[in-house]
């Protein structure tokens, strides 16, 4: 297909959101996230003003695998040494080694809070690793499930042998896909971030949480599975073991979740079979977001409770993945009051991505 028809169909398909957004809701509405309490606009009327830039893509960079610095790192002489793989030698199908330019760096001694003045700081101790594919130029969605299914099951192997830090006490496993998410590689890969603190997004998301369950005793994600699967309007995908939804307070206009049924605490609480579900789910909506949207450029990162398991966290807490298109662009009012205006109705660019899985 040229690419002035994947651009008209974009066109339309934006065109097709805008005007469903308008006929769901009639006016702006705000909602208030379940878990962190956050308030969301959502302004469709604002699609107006913008809907040519609700999609953003960096369109694909490619690099010959010659000169891709990723090709020969692992299965190679003088290649990186792998702290995980999968497959030997040349024949390797996953790997994961350590970050060239990390963010935190590894030492055998935890870090040591230090006062200067009224701050507080600590040296920025941790693990920062990729894991790569074998393939150059094939991502998740692209791949076949069992290929998309060892990238997981290599991201579980590693928080368990995090976890056995002392020093650590979270890990982010994250994909910057495209430039404008802040991707530098086109080679497909994902990133591991281990750090000694619970970061503040995440400590604001454990306490909905925690609240949620002393309040209801259930958790909070669970109920947020039962409810979806009820009302269907912002359901964009499910099968036996997870559901995809467009989430009711919706931050960026084309942002969908992937839930395991099951619940489980931490990524490396649940089963192969869920495992494979949820895979499988991804792929699905990874591959309708491509073919509606024209491959935008985007973040996707797991939920996962800490590395140390807390006080009834295995309760409350429900690992799950988040994916989020580069779509809308912060500006005054979002960084000055840290409330987003979402131009898109959930609920709209869940049915638009429903009709193309």
């Amino acid at each position: 297909m040229s690419i002035d028809c994947y651009r008209n169909r974009l066109k339309n398909n934006i065109f097709q959101l805008f005007a469903a957004s308008i006929i769901i809701m009639e006016q702006s509405e705000l909602r208030q996230d379940i878990v962190t309490g956050d308030w969301v606009i959502i302004a469709p009327g604002r699609a107006k003003r913008s809907r040519k830039k609700l999609v953003r893509s960096s369109g694909r960079r490619k690099v010959s695998m010659s000169s891709c610095p990723f090709e020969d790192l692992l299965g190679a002489s003088g290649g990186a040494l792998p702290l995980l793989q999968y497959g030997e030698g040349k024949k390797w199908r996953v790997g994961v080694i350590e970050n060239k330019f990390p963010a935190v760096s590894h030492q055998e001694v935890c870090p040591i809070p230090m006062e200067q003045g009224i701050y507080r700081h600590r040296a920025a101790v941790g693990r920062h690793e990729l894991l790569i594919t074998r393939s150059h130029t094939k991502n998740i969605h692209e791949l076949s499930l069992a290929q998309a299914v060892e990238i997981f099951a290599a991201l579980i192997e590693r928080s368990r042998i995090l976890a056995d830090d002392s020093c650590l006490e979270y890990v982010s496993f994250f994909q910057n896909f495209g430039q404008l998410a802040g991707g530098t590689q086109p080679h497909p890969h994902l990133q591991i971030i281990a750090v000694p603190v619970i970061p503040a997004g995440i400590l604001h998301s454990m306490r909905g949480a925690a609240a949620y369950y002393r309040s209801h005793q259930q958790c909070v994600h669970c109920a947020v599975i039962r409810d979806e699967m009820k009302q269907g309007k912002r359901v964009i995908f499910e099968n036996e073991h997870a559901l995809v939804i467009a989430p009711y307070a919706s931050v960026d206009a084309f942002e969908f979740h992937v839930y395991p049924k099951k619940h489980a605490a931490r990524l490396a609480d649940s089963d192969s079979e869920v495992l494979a579900g949820v895979v499988a789910a991804l792929q699905v909506v990874l591959r309708s977001l491509k073919k509606t949207l024209h491959d935008p450029d985007y973040n996707l990162f797991i939920h996962t409770a800490p590395l140390k398991k807390g006080a009834g966290d295995s309760d409350y807490y429900h690992w799950h993945i988040e994916v989020f298109p580069k779509a809308n662009e912060l500006a005054g009012f979002e960084l000055s009051t840290g409330m987003i205006i979402n131009p898109v109705a959930p609920e709209a660019s869940a049915e638009l991505l429903r009709k193309a899985v």
